[in-house]
């Protein structure tokens, strides 16, 4: 990560003074202010929308608080900060400088591989730009790994999963949550051929939909609780809530073809949910002790109802007694 951030601050910077000293023809990109005709508000939201599917990943912070050093949620909020910032800068460089280079995307030279071509050549620095893109899309690809597991722990916990979930291997990693993951990963490649375009939209909306749900419950806590300061926490998570609705409307006003198929098994996974949660809630009953004969003599003044028995029971002991 720190080789991709490193290779990616010097070709931002290298790119920049190209740009300043004026090695870069200015015939290669249009002058700044010309009318662009065409574009509308549901092209910009649409393009908005499909930007918006590169912060997918910021959950897993939000995921692994529990593993923070203590306080954990000013560690996680700081470290959420520093992220957001990275990404605004590296995001705003590499837009400027395909603006100025006038880089077209294309389905088989990605942007950051010709913006590198066309500030270094193909020399060893464009070769490390590449080298490090690599090796940061291979960690991305195991963020899941970290995240799904600690979320199923959650879930695990609040019993809507199995409790197996909450497991630890001999790794000590929650190896059933990274089973399954691996198991449904498999699943969505073979069923989607591979086509990482069609399953990002897919991903995208999966991701926003819990993002917009979080916010808007974010925004009831404030409402109904009003601690110090909470005006100005229910704007921001307003705005967050409204934004990640945005996106998740034009991802299925957009890409319906590809996210559709959320709406049918979004519900089948609430229920199922659901039903494992009342299926541990009714061998808790089961379980639960009811008897009224106490398993010990019964001294003195002693609290029957603090003895586990139910409310019925305790009724009829207070009676006795």
């Amino acid at each position: 990560m720190y080789l991709f951030v490193l290779a990616l601050f010097i070709l931002i910077g290298v790119g920049i003074y190209n740009i300043l000293t004026g090695q870069v023809p200015p015939e290669l990109h249009t002058p700044v202010g010309t009318p662009i005709s065409g574009i509308n508000l549901f092209i910009l939201l649409r393009a908005f929308a499909s930007g918006s599917s590169a912060l997918t990943g910021v959950e897993a912070i939000s995921n692994a608080i529990l593993n923070f050093k203590d306080p954990a949620p000013n560690n996680a909020a700081k470290t959420l900060m520093a992220m957001g910032a990275l990404l605004a800068v590296l995001f705003s460089g590499i837009v400027i400088l395909a603006y100025y280079y006038g880089i077209t995307p294309t389905e088989e030279v990605t942007v950051v591989s010709q913006i590198a071509e066309e500030t270094f050549g193909r020399n060893f620095m464009y070769y490390f730009v590449q080298g490090t893109t690599a090796l940061i899309l291979i960690l991305a690809a195991n963020t899941g790994y970290t995240a799904f597991p600690l979320l199923a722990v959650n879930l695990a916990k609040d019993k809507f999963i199995p409790r197996m979930f909450t497991v630890r291997g001999d790794r000590l990693g929650y190896s059933n949550g990274i089973l399954i993951l691996a198991l449904f990963s498999m699943i969505l490649i073979v069923a989607f051929k591979g086509q990482t375009e069609h399953l990002i939209p897919l991903y995208a909306v999966g991701v926003f939909i819990p993002f917009t749900l979080s916010q808007t419950g974010m925004m009831l806590k404030w409402i109904r609780e009003k601690p110090e300061g909470w005006v100005s926490k229910l704007i921001i998570n307003t705005a967050g809530a409204i934004i990640s609705f945005i996106v998740t409307i034009m991802f299925f006003l957009t890409k319906f073809a590809q996210v559709w198929s959320i709406l049918v098994f979004l519900p089948i996974i609430i229920i199922i949910f659901h039903r494992i949660r009342k299926h541990y809630e009714a061998v808790g009953d089961l379980l639960r002790l009811s008897t009224c004969d106490p398993s010990i003599p019964i001294q003195g003044n002693v609290d029957y109802c603090s003895c586990g028995w139910d409310n019925a029971c305790c009724r009829k002991l207070t009676a006795i007694r």
